[in-house]
């Protein structure tokens, strides 16, 4: 049964006030009544700091929360921090999400940004959930220094092949001259016969309030990955 609005005005107001622009989003792309895990992966590297002191990554991250609320009924979102190691930053949960970002998250300290680690992990069983239902990764970047996939980034994401994970990169900045590597990862696949698409790329435009059609392009890829993913 979906968490009562009230319970969420109560416990996470700013949290609530995106449901609105979240519920009609998820009512166009045909996901009003999907069951999914949702996971936050936050890129932990250096170059993100000006996107926090402006807020783009804690709107960001109640955004993806408040999508939680709607996939996830438990109320409790695992979050990651990534860069140049995984890091386990712990559950975002009704109680904690109004100052999550603020007592929760680490320093923004790492030296780059890493992809491949991410996947890799993602692929190897990082998210153990057993129930069956999709896992949807939705990660907040700046981006990263490379220009193209390595083999090794390639091969990580054909490990997600038949698993029900989709890793969705929001990228934050600016421009968007950084982000040709996931650009170039989603492209590939997109066009690819022979792999499912696990991944989407979409941009977050910094300064930007949270609207239906920026929450549709966040989630566009995905809808399109349940609708023609096989059933079980």
């Amino acid at each position: 049964m979906p968490i009562d609005l009230a319970e969420i005005e109560q416990h996470a107001p700013t949290v609530a006030s995106l449901l609105g622009p979240a519920d009609a989003a998820l009512h166009n792309l045909g996901l009003a009544d999907h069951d999914a895990h949702v996971v936050i992966a936050v890129d932990l590297a250096r170059s993100n700091r000006a996107a926090v002191a402006d807020g783009t990554m804690h709107l960001a991250l109640e955004l993806i929360y408040a999508l939680g609320l709607r996939f996830d009924t438990d109320a409790q979102v695992p979050v990651i921090g990534f860069g140049n190691e995984i890091v386990d930053i712990g559950e975002m949960t009704l109680g904690n999400a109004e100052d999550f970002f603020t007592t929760q998250m680490p320093e923004f300290d790492h030296t780059h940004t890493d992809p491949e680690k991410l996947i890799e992990w993602i692929g190897s069983g990082g998210f153990d959930f057993a129930d069956g239902l999709p896992v949807l990764i939705l990660v907040i970047t700046d981006g990263s220094s490379f220009d193209q996939p390595s083999e090794g980034v390639l091969h990580a994401t054909r490990e997600l092949v038949g698993m029900p994970v989709f890793v969705q990169f929001i990228g934050h900045s600016a421009g968007d001259g950084s982000f040709n590597l996931m650009r170039s990862l989603d492209e590939q696949l997109h066009q690819s016969s022979i792999f499912q698409d696990h991944i989407g790329f979409s941009m977050w435009p910094r300064g930007v309030v949270v609207t239906e059609p920026l929450v549709k392009d966040v989630l566009s890829e995905y809808a399109r990955w349940v609708a023609n993913r096989p059933a079980n």
